[in-house]
């Protein structure tokens, strides 16, 4: 690998101290090469428990970790104020994953099952990212859009995934993991309907090799707690309800999709 790390995990954080600790341990225990990896976590600067928790675990894991506190806005913002700005503070790495502070990797050996698939069946993926020829989309086990089996497990048959793994040639690029625009739910459907239509991008199924437990309300394994309310009143917020009383997320609207599909249109597609 030319590049410092494989992959570049990066996760927001407040309170859920318990899950947030399960998440830590689990990519030390179920990684294979921790030199392969980095962890980065932003968090708010007046959530003192989470940032002992930091402290204090950091003796427990040997991959690279690394941590940085904000002021906390009374208005949500995941994409800018949490997920970019983990992108600004990345070393130079093939992937980007990020995750919830509800996950848990529950795959052994994950990290070099993604490494030996590429290697062994796709090994000019490594080459294409160097070149920034292509960007990659991997779809991975996320148990709430899909389970171990690859079958699919929305309701409306959504091919995206919560957590898919992207190369960060892309992050890079458009300066963003989910589109900016949706700053609550809504982003994994979106991004994928981006990636879905761009001729620089490039789907691929790593469901069987890469998977986590997911500790949601959407898939009944954890109760609505007071992060998860906060992110559902700002999604509602910004929810558009028509004349027949019909809600849509903003980018569903037809035309506020072509339009962040035409700020985007210099990445996503080659001449």
């Amino acid at each position: 690998m030319n590049k410092e790390k494989l992959i570049t995990i990066i996760f927001p954080s407040r309170s859920r101290i318990d899950l947030v600790k399960k998440l830590l341990l689990s990519i030390e225990e179920k990684t294979y090469n921790k030199e392969w990896i980095e962890v980065i976590s932003i968090c708010d600067h007046d959530d003192k428990e989470t940032l002992d928790l930091f402290h204090e675990i950091s003796s427990q894991i040997t991959y690279d970790f690394k941590f940085i506190s904000r002021k906390q806005k009374e208005e949500l913002d995941l994409p800018n104020d949490y997920y970019n700005l983990g992108l600004k503070l990345a070393s130079d790495s093939y992937f980007t994953w990020i995750l919830g502070n509800d996950c848990e990797i529950n795959i052994e050996n994950w990290d070099e099952n993604l490494y030996s698939g590429l290697k062994n069946s796709f090994s000019e993926i490594f080459e294409s990212i160097e070149k920034n020829e292509k960007y990659f989309y991997f779809k991975i086990n996320d148990d709430t859009h899909w389970d171990e089996n690859g079958n699919n497990l929305t309701p409306h048959g959504d091919e995206s995934c919560c957590f898919p793994i992207l190369s960060s040639n892309y992050c890079k690029d458009l300066g963003e993991f989910y589109p900016v625009e949706i700053p609550t739910w809504g982003g994994d459907t979106c991004l994928y309907a981006l990636i879905e239509r761009s001729n620089k991008s490039l789907i691929l199924d790593a469901i069987s090799i890469i998977g986590i437990k997911h500790y949601s309300m959407h898939n009944k394994r954890m109760e609505q707690d007071e992060i998860s309310k906060r992110v559902e009143e700002k999604h509602l917020r910004i929810k558009t309800i028509d004349s027949q009383g019909n809600s849509y997320d903003p980018w569903s609207i037809p035309q506020n999709f072509k339009l962040m599909l035409e700020t985007r249109k210099k990445f996503l597609w080659k001449d």
